[in-house]
């Protein structure tokens, strides 16, 4: 049976096609390996409306009677946990920076309340994906008694990268922001996935931040709904997509 994709769609001068760049790429997959073998489909796709287009929800009609789905959905994070839903998981917390990554941070990396902390921070959801707190902020006296993740502010970043895992190897590393000229510091970057694979062998991206002085983490991401930055192994590409959905159902089912 071929695995298809659900590929998060949008309408564009009339036509539906995909909602995000990744999306765009997952399709040229599909249409690659037939392709490359016609008599043997590996994957199909099919387009899936846009859980935010006019107010509606997916309709995801390829669930089997045990809850379980031959089929990957490929689009925005909303679009996936809407999809994790209908497999009957309520919610995937984000990974952030796991506290067995801490050490290989010299900047403030916490979870705490907000008033226990003070300086120039990133807060973020420790529960919710891209929840509303993401972004820069200054803490206060006065905030609510909420436990977030915290990292310090680094102001002289000159370069970020994207970092693809898959089965504790590095697939590809991508600049996203900044000087594609001053690059990670390798041992460092293969030092942080070993550690990180151990615990958690699936398919993810490590961002790290380049600084004239350092390399160091920025945060950690499930592999789904990742902007790709020009990462097309076709090889892998479909492999880290259902390794990465299927850790994530075969881990929240077992709790």
């Amino acid at each position: 049976m071929a695995t298809k994709f659900l590929i998060q769609s949008t309408e564009m001068q009339g036509k539906e096609v995909p909602a995000q760049d990744f999306g765009y790429t997952t399709m040229q997959i599909a249409n690659y390996y037939n392709w490359l073998c016609p008599s043997n489909c590996m994957y199909d796709f099919e387009y899936v409306c846009s859980p935010t287009l006019f107010g509606q929800k997916p309709e995801w009609t390829h669930i089997d009677e045990n809850g379980f789905s031959s089929c990957i959905p490929i689009g925005s994070v909303e679009f996936t946990l809407e999809w994790f839903k209908a497999m009957g998981i309520e919610n995937v917390k984000p990974l952030n920076i796991p506290q067995e990554l801490w050490k290989f941070c010299d900047r403030l990396v916490t979870v705490d309340y907000c008033v226990n902390v003070r300086g120039h921070l990133m807060k973020k959801d420790t529960d919710k994906i891209k929840d509303i707190c993401n972004g820069e902020t200054y803490i206060h006296e006065n905030q609510i008694y909420t436990r977030y993740f915290f990292s310090e502010w680094v102001d002289n970043i000159v370069s970020e990268w994207r970092v693809f895992v898959f089965n504790g190897e590095i697939q590809d590393i991508r600049c996203y922001l900044g000087d594609p000229w001053v690059i990670p510091d390798k041992h460092y970057v293969e030092e942080v996935v070993d550690v990180y694979s151990k615990i958690r062998n699936t398919a993810y991206t490590l961002d790290v931040l380049v600084t004239d002085k350092k390399t160091e983490i920025l945060e950690l991401h499930d592999f789904f709904s990742c902007g790709l930055y020009g990462f097309e192994d076709f090889r892998v590409l479909p492999l880290m997509y259902r390794r990465a959905i299927s850790f994530i159902l075969m881990e929240q089912k077992g709790k």
